[in-house]
């Protein structure tokens, strides 16, 4: 080896010398090649290149065309262009550059892949195309294309790119079609010819936080919309209409704001003081008028809140399933209607009066209470007498609940049994034996009950001798009720009348409120149910 060295370095002096010789380095004696200055070949051997760190690198002062090779990282083979340092590079896959830049013309051959990120954002070159979805934001502007741009020349497509012109699905360019027109400011356009646009009836606020039809936007609606109805144009007009249809029986699976299925809908998120789902007003200056109509489709029963009547009497909740709508009275042999319907699991209904509480009636009856019955007031008949005056007839009472029979008989021979009526005693009480109330008919008489029981009584003379055995009497007989109940304790409160008056509340009073009632199974309760309670404090807690 220390010989071959002297030897290339007696060679590289022969060729200093003879400057227009090519000088060869080889251990086969063969002539260098006439196309290179120096001609270094081996089969077993290589060359090396002066090695060192990027820093040792950087800190020469090149020249065009000077080699070297880097230790460290990014490891490779670096020439200086005159200007800066260059990594070259023969694999197909390139390697990843953390710095540097790769002047124009200097971008190897791809058949892979080459990735480089810079701030995180990873920009991704593949078979020669940009990634736009890995590019920072999504978005190439021109400068980072060459200073150049993407023509419209470059899409391939029939017809003759413009500024008029727009591609089409079918990927050809049309030309778009002049519009021209004129309108006012913040009102939605619309086509008022092919090519014309004006203004719609629909139009926004200038802050755009409100929106009306046939009318100017108010900043209290969202949406606003207004109609000024023509008499000529008949009935059944609205300012606005939802309507629902469907292409198979669609059944909603409750009564719930996402279970049930409507035509127009109402959702109020937050229950906060006098607000609502869906609200109705009217003025109601005249009479057959309401705030807010339920009804079947051609009027054969409805409901109305809010509503005024054709008496000028005004109603809170009106129903009416009797009547054809506008029509009158409908005649028919059967009736199928009820005007309405309360079900509540501890009141089904109540109703207050300043001067009438309730008034019912009815052809087959007025009233009918499946239970007991309880008045702090009188049990009063009015009653029509021969003259047609009314008077009136109050009932009996007792603290006892009682069952009253009576009638009249006549002495056979000085003694009869009489026998009560069998409903008479199967509603007397268990061991109740009747009160007998007797009076003689055509004049005074000695009788006197010579026995009672629960099925019957029996009536004797007790003048054994009288000339006339055969005496006729009426009878009174007054038991205790078999099926009478205990009074619930609860009603029997001094406390509970003024309690139940502050349920039946009128909530046009502003200023008080109602008093709460709930039934904890055993006892009627004026507080606060619990479940509002809970509620009450989660609202505090807020």
């Amino acid at each position: 080896m220390k010989n071959l060295i002297i030897t290339a370095a007696l060679v590289f002096g022969i060729g200093t010398a003879a400057q227009a010789q090519s000088v060869a380095i080889n251990t086969s004696g063969a002539a260098a090649d006439n196309s290179a200055i120096l001609d270094v070949s081996s089969t077993d051997k290589g060359v090396l290149i002066p090695r060192m760190t990027a820093a040792q690198r950087t800190a020469i002062t090149g020249t065009n065309g000077l080699l070297v090779y880097q230790t460290d990282a990014p490891a490779g083979f670096y020439y200086h262009n005159g200007t800066i340092w260059v990594l070259l590079s023969t694999t197909t896959d390139a390697a990843a550059l953390t710095s540097g830049t790769l002047p124009n013309g200097r971008m190897p051959a791809l058949t892979g892949e080459v990735t480089t990120t810079a701030g995180n954002v990873a920009t991704t070159i593949t078979a020669n195309a940009v990634t736009s979805a890995k590019i920072a934001d999504g978005t190439i502007v021109n400068a980072d294309i060459a200073n150049a741009t993407i023509g419209l020349g470059k899409l391939s497509a029939t017809g003759t790119p413009s500024a008029t012109t727009y591609l089409q699905g079918d990927n050809t360019w049309a030309t778009i079609a002049a519009v021209t027109g004129s309108g006012t400011a913040n009102f939605y356009p619309k086509f008022s010819a092919a090519t014309t646009l004006a203004n719609a009836r629909m139009q926004d606020n200038a802050a755009g936080t409100a929106t009306s039809i046939g009318i100017p936007p108010d900043v209290r609606y969202s949406f606003y919309s207004y109609k000024n109805q023509l008499t000529a144009t008949g009935d059944g007009q609205s300012s606005m209409l939802g309507y629902r249809n469907r292409d198979s029986q669609n059944d909603g699976t409750g009564y719930g704001i996402n279970t049930s299925n409507n035509a127009t809908g109402g959702y109020n998120f937050w229950g906060d003081v006098y607000t609502f789902g869906v609200a109705g007003h009217s003025y109601n200056d005249y009479s057959r008028t309401g705030g807010v109509l339920g009804a079947e489709q051609g009027g054969t029963y409805w409901g109305s809140l809010g509503y005024r009547n054709s008496g000028s009497i005004n109603y809170g909740v009106y129903g009416s399933a009797a009547y054809a709508n506008g029509t009158g009275r409908v005649i028919q042999n059967q009736a199928v209607g009820i005007g309405g319907g309360f079900y509540g699991d501890l009141m089904g209904a109540w109703a207050n009066g300043e001067v009438m509480g309730l008034v019912t009636n009815g052809n087959l009856f007025a009233s009918y209470n499946m239970g007991n019955t309880y008045t702090t007031g009188k049990n009063i008949e009015i009653a029509v007498n021969a003259d047609g005056q009314k008077v009136a007839k109050y009932a009996n009472t007792s603290n006892v609940a009682k069952i009253y029979a009576d009638g009249s008989a006549m002495l056979e021979n000085g003694k009869v049994r009489v026998e009560f009526d069998k409903n008479y005693v199967q509603s007397l009480a268990d061991n109740s034996v009747p009160t007998i109330t007797l009076t003689p008919i055509g004049g005074w008489a000695n009788l006197y009950i010579e026995s009672v029981d629960k099925d019957g009584f029996t009536v004797a003379n007790a003048a054994k001798d009288s000339e006339n055995p055969n005496i006729k009497f009426n009878w009174l007989a007054c038991g205790t009720e078999k099926t009478a109940n205990n009074v619930n304790k609860d009603i029997l409160d001094p406390t509970f009348d003024n309690n139940l008056k502050q349920v039946l509340f009128n909530e046009g009073n502003l200023k008080e409120q109602a008093k709460p009632m709930w039934w904890d199974g055993k006892k009627v309760r004026f507080t606060t149910p619990p479940n509002e309670q809970q509620e009450e404090l989660l609202r505090s807690k807020k």
